[in-house]
């Protein structure tokens, strides 16, 4: 389990990376996400990762940082499936047109949380 975990911290940091490097990649994936019924799966498997997060917390060295991310994704997760769609899309709209150095900082919050998931497993 805590296996898991790792791995996707890791593939969280490489994703801050990615948001930091091109920030237009995370316009993009807004630009998916905002088609059908994506925003819907999006929130199902962030909640899920969330589970996850908080049943590998147990099993980490600072278990409350794993469980801390994991609640906050399990939050995320609901309240993507819980608000209205039309309200989800104006934030998406929100957050496109905000300038790329924006978007870049907001990735280096990502790398940073990616990290400290990392060194508390």
């Amino acid at each position: 389990m805590v296996l898991i975990v790792k791995i996707l911290s890791i593939a969280i940091i490489v994703y801050g990376c990615v948001i930091v490097l091109r920030p237009q990649a995370l316009k993009k994936m807004f630009a998916y996400f905002e088609k059908d019924n994506r925003l819907n799966i999006g929130s199902v498997c962030k909640a899920l990762f969330g589970i996850l997060f908080i049943i590998a917390a147990r099993d980490c060295r600072v278990s409350w940082v794993i469980f801390f991310f994991g609640a906050l994704a399990v939050l995320g997760g609901v309240v993507g499936l819980i608000m209205k769609r039309e309200s989800l899309i104006k934030m998406i709209k929100w957050w496109e047109k905000r300038p790329n150095r924006q978007v870049s900082m907001m990735g280096l919050v990502v790398v940073v949380m990616g990290v400290l998931m990392v060194l508390a497993i």
